[in-house]
């Protein structure tokens, strides 16, 4: 068993995998930030290195968020509509899963 990158056939690296090095590696001083919700006098929201689609999602207060994204020097993107119960069910239902009302 290797560790490392997931290998496809003929050593290939995996189409869903990220390079982290050569020309197609995120460009780590780019930084991003999309607004998924807030909680109150919180803002959640997604904060991407590099490329948008690598972020961790993080929780800060509202009065803190717009210094937050000056002292990352972040590209705020579009807000992305929160899923609904629908779309959860939607998205549950094409990986197989059994709705709750149905066990």
């Amino acid at each position: 068993m290797t560790s490392g990158p997931a290998q496809g056939e003929q050593g290939r690296v995996a189409a869903d995998t990220v390079a982290l090095t050569g020309p197609d590696a995120p460009d780590a001083s780019r930084r991003f930030v999309r607004v998924t919700g807030r909680r109150g006098a919180l803002v959640e929201f997604e904060f991407g290195v590099g490329d948008p689609a690598l972020h961790v999602d993080l929780v800060l207060p509202e009065q803190l968020f717009p210094e937050f994204c000056r002292a990352n020097a972040a590209v705020v993107l579009e807000d992305r509509r929160a899923p609904d119960a629908h779309d959860w069910s939607m998205r549950r239902a094409a990986l197989g899963a059994v709705p709750d009302e149905e066990r």
